[in-house]
């Protein structure tokens, strides 16, 4: 599983979290993944982790302002992915990165999703 997967992953884990809404639940977001996350058994205590500490850095603000920052960042994050995707498609199937399934370092996931979260906020 990429980064910007888990990006994503972890901000639709905030907004069920934050939610708790009938019918968002982790179990649904799971299933949505499951292909993406096929044999990587630390993504489901990761996006929750990513979550919560999300949660703590945005405490200042109100649930449904958490919510609608998360689903933004989720529209951000896909127009960034296809925007270069666009440009790197060749180099990455050269390196051969584009046939690459899962995530080079699947501990560093959780400080790598915090950092791209902020530098889009500050770019949004």
């Amino acid at each position: 599983m990429n980064q910007r997967t888990f990006d994503a992953f972890g901000l639709r884990c905030l907004i069920a979290k934050v939610t708790n809404e009938a019918g968002v639940n982790f179990s649904n977001i799971v299933s949505e993944y499951n292909q993406m996350f096929a044999g990587d058994y630390l993504f489901l205590s990761q996006g929750v982790k990513l979550a919560d500490m999300l949660i703590q850095q945005w405490r200042d603000l109100s649930a449904s302002e958490q919510v609608k920052l998360a689903q933004n960042l989720i529209l951000v994050r896909a127009q960034l992915d296809d925007d270069m995707n666009k440009k790197s498609t060749f180099s990455k199937v050269f390196s051969g990165s584009a046939f690459a399934s899962s995530h080079s370092n699947p501990e560093s996931r959780v400080d790598q999703a915090i950092a791209n979260i902020s530098l889009m906020i500050s770019a949004v």
